[in-house]
């Protein structure tokens, strides 16, 4: 199995182990139950409404691949913002499912599992894209944030 195949499954199987966890181990929140139920799904939300919004950007051409296959360099969108929209929708949706869940281990677990492996595999991705593209992307680096606008 190729180094690439292997994080794309291990980023899947944090993904899925996440999710598990936030459904398997409810814990005592320091928000009321209805606190946390609440923003949990407003953090839910939002972590879906970017990831579809830098979905319909990348379209399902590249999803999954961190070798790139398309020449389309995106600049626009939530892309504008940040490098990795995708990873931050999904890191923001599995926070919010665990506090609507009221599993801090399902946060714990997003924090410990999903956002080392989506910051490794973001790297990977980097790498094959400066590959591609060269100034371009130096450029376009340090004019946006990784993973948190106005932060990282």
């Amino acid at each position: 199995m190729k180094r690439d195949q292997l994080i794309s499954l291990a980023h899947i199987a944090a993904f899925i182990a996440v999710v598990l966890i936030s459904l398997a181990a409810k814990t005592q929140s320091l928000l009321s139950a209805s606190t946390s139920t609440t923003l949990g799904i407003v953090l839910f939300a939002t972590g879906f409404a970017i990831f579809a919004w830098a979905l319909a950007y990348l379209r399902l051409e590249a999803l999954g691949m961190i070798e790139l296959r398309s020449e389309t360099f995106l600049e626009v969108g939530p892309y504008r913002y940040v490098r990795h929209p995708l990873y931050l929708g999904v890191i923001i949706g599995l926070v919010g499912l665990a506090l609507a869940l009221h599993s801090l281990w399902g946060v714990v677990a997003t924090l410990v599992l999903f956002l080392p492996l989506s910051i490794y595999r973001a790297r990977l991705e980097e790498a094959a894209i400066a590959r591609q593209f060269g100034e371009r992307w130096q450029g376009y680096v340090r004019d946006t944030y990784f993973l948190i606008p106005f932060i990282y």
